[in-house]
């Protein structure tokens, strides 16, 4: 199957399916909202990576924590998987047997995210007036989860500091050429767990094969445009800008067009007693989208026609 035609699949509430089909909209929750404590830590260890802003105190540690904590508010993220009718799925998202699993193309998750961003692109923050409002997004990111040890990774970033710099310790000034050389490709050699910072999970995780679609967010500042022109780095920073926090929108979720009749399939949970499969099945066939039970949970013997496997 073409990479773009993949089926991706979500265990949602069935009262989020109802609304999604009524209102045409899906859900991205924010990062800040997530369970998962360790989520995004990735972003984290792309900041503490780069030996530009590396801190050497436990203060600065905690202010770089700090901004971690808040530049997860800026991320809003919608989790998807690449596994149907997974066990340990419908467990921990169906814990009362009233989700539903829905299934949907790739490429169409993808046109539905492409067009709000292009509807709300960060660039029309251009010109604009000081603290406007404006809840912006940079263009989407997708991909697959890369599941990691984050004890290991930070282990690993130590070694990798204290190797350099103890080599360095005390020869820096004597070898200064060699010494800006060998930084520099130092600087350069981000490891993987920077460069795919929003894609790493915690590897306990790593039954769900999530495949994720990150947006972030961004809102013009209280600086004068003219005055953000003049920075050194106004290009490469977009320091009109600042990454959108918790105060700047209501709720912890935000809302893209997304039309019903996309959905591939949908399942119900098979251990809600019969009669409530019924009506479920009923009103969604009612809003115009068809139903089945999923298999997960069900007995071999019912599932297969085992005659005699003869002529």
């Amino acid at each position: 199957m073409k990479g773009e035609d993949i089926v991706l699949y979500r265990i949602i509430d069935f009262f989020e399916l109802v609304d999604l089909i009524s209102t045409g909209t899906m859900r991205f929750t924010n990062a800040s909202n997530f369970k998962d404590r360790n989520e995004l830590l990735g972003v984290f260890f792309r900041i503490l990576e780069n030996p530009v802003t590396h801190p050497f105190s436990k203060g600065e540690i905690d202010k770089i924590i700090e901004s971690y904590e808040e530049c997860k508010q800026s991320y809003f993220i919608s989790c998807w998987s690449k596994r149907r009718d997974s066990i340990a799925m419908w467990e921990l998202y169906s814990p009362h047997f009233s989700g539903v699993q829905v299934g949907v193309k790739k490429r169409l998750i993808v046109r539905s995210v492409e067009k709000f961003v292009k509807d709300n692109n960060f660039a029309k923050a251009h010109y604009a007036s000081p603290s406007d409002g404006r809840l912006l997004f940079y263009p989407v990111e997708y991909g697959d989860c890369i599941y990691v040890d984050y004890d290991k990774i930070l282990s690993d970033m130590k070694e990798k500091f204290f190797d350099f710099y103890s080599r360095w310790s005390g020869r820096a000034r004597l070898e200064e050429d060699k010494f800006k050389k060998e930084y520099k490709a130092f600087s350069n050699e981000m490891t993987e767990s920077s460069i795919c910072g929003e894609f790493l999970k915690d590897i306990a995780y790593r039954h769900e094969e999530e495949f994720r679609f990150v947006l972030r967010s961004v809102t013009r500042n209280d600086r004068e445009y003219e005055d953000c022109r003049k920075d050194p780095f106004f290009v490469l920073f977009d320091s009109h800008l600042r990454g959108a926090r918790l105060s700047d929108f209501s709720g912890n979720n935000i809302f893209l067009e997304f039309d019903s009749a996309e959905i591939d399939e949908v399942w119900i949970d098979s251990r809600m007693p019969d009669w409530k499969k019924e009506v479920q099945i009923k009103i969604l066939r009612d809003l115009g989208v068809e139903a089945s039970v999923s298999g997960a949970y069900g007995r071999f013997f019912d599932r297969h026609d085992l005659t005699p496997m003869r002529d």
